[in-house]
């Protein structure tokens, strides 16, 4: 019909030939492509989204799987997105000519899709909500979290957590780099302890307090001359010194940052 012909194909025709960037909501596209490509009986459209949907899951994540924008709310859009992309792919049957290929795809997005469930599930805080590291929704969970220490050193994330229950407390250190959604926070804490958050990161907000929850004042760390501390884009000069857990009445954590005040202090740890 003309509608499959010049709407629909024309309309995933113009989504195809855009350039890819791989960003957090690629998979929105590729989910409609793969729906329609399903409907329509263009298995061709639904390689296309898989083969996208592989670069995405090897490129586009930090080493220890969690997504490239170190902020857990842009962490957790992204899981959601990709299970969807699994779910509409529930049932395909590939081409026998492209199943060995395609199978083997569909196979590491699902091991990469755990590293990166993994990876957010480290991010949360005891009252079941996430980290407000960078832009982060400041929300509590549906329930309660039981945490524990974890140490995202792609991430530049370390939390250390003591007690049990409504008695356990969380703190953490934040050594974030990149460039999205990243606040001017070098080597910033925060601290929950008897259900509240003690010394708090106000984290993301679209209101306008947007200007102050991102400069390095409004977060409880070190402010040298008054001026925001930088951002290592590049992910080079953010630097973890100690990490300990083991001990049963210590934790320790120590970062570094070389580049947040150049030229105004020589250590910043």
């Amino acid at each position: 019909s003309r509608i499959e012909k010049d709407l629909l194909t024309g309309m995933v025709d113009y989504v195809l030939v855009i350039p890819e960037t791989y960003t957090n909501m690629s998979p929105v596209a590729w989910n409609a492509v793969i729906q329609a490509g399903r409907v329509l009986g263009r298995p061709e459209w639904i390689g296309e989204a898989l083969q996208r949907a592989d670069v995405f899951m090897r490129q586009q994540f930090l080493y220890d799987g969690h997504w490239q924008e170190t902020a857990p709310s842009y962490c957790q859009q992204t899981v959601g997105l990709m299970r969807s992309f699994l779910a509409v792919l529930k049932g395909y049957e590939p081409a026998p000519a492209a199943r060995q290929d395609q199978e083997a795809v569909l196979a590491r997005v699902r091991s990469a899709l755990a590293a990166l469930e993994a990876a957010h599930g480290a991010t949360r805080l005891p009252n079941g909500g996430l980290i407000t590291v960078n832009d982060t929704w400041a929300t509590a969970g549906r329930a309660p979290s039981r945490v524990r220490s974890q140490l995202l050193p792609g991430m530049g994330l370390a939390t250390l957590v003591a007690g049990e229950d409504d008695d356990q407390a969380m703190v953490w250190l934040n050594y974030t780099a990149g460039r999205g959604h990243k606040h001017n926070d070098a080597l910033s804490m925060a601290l929950v302890a008897f259900q509240r958050e003690l010394w708090r990161d106000l984290g993301y907000t679209h209101t306008a307090w947007r200007t102050w929850s991102v400069v390095t004042a409004s977060h409880n760390t070190v402010v040298v001359d008054g001026v925001d501390s930088a951002i290592d884009g590049e992910h080079r000069q953010n630097r973890l010194r100690a990490y300990v857990t083991a001990h049963p009445r210590l934790g320790l954590v120590e970062a570094e940052h070389d580049g947040a005040y150049a030229g105004r202090c020589s250590r910043y740890r």
